[in-house]
């Protein structure tokens, strides 16, 4: 908020438009962090996991979006899919 106060002078506060950009930012930040290499391979490949009863079972990750009521949550079903198409 600092920020954002010296560089709008500190006579005004920013409106929505900036928090709405700004949470935009932080949740395809988050997601760019979580859809690493790492995780990208395991989900094509899965990972091969020693279960509790002493077989190896190959795993497979997933994330499960939760219901969308905007936008880009709604880009979020298509992620995989696109990446999937891409390679």
């Amino acid at each position: 908020m600092d920020f954002v106060v010296e560089h709008t002078g500190g006579d005004k506060l920013p409106g929505d438009p900036l928090f709405t950009h700004c949470h935009c930012e932080l949740f395809h930040a988050q997601w760019k962090d979580l859809l690493d290499e790492e995780f990208l391979h395991a989900y094509e490949h899965g990972v091969i996991v020693a279960c509790g009863d002493n077989v190896k079972r190959r795993i497979f990750p997933w994330i499960f979006t939760y219901s969308a009521d905007y936008l880009e949550k709604y880009v979020l079903v298509f992620c995989f899919y696109l990446l999937k198409k891409l390679r």
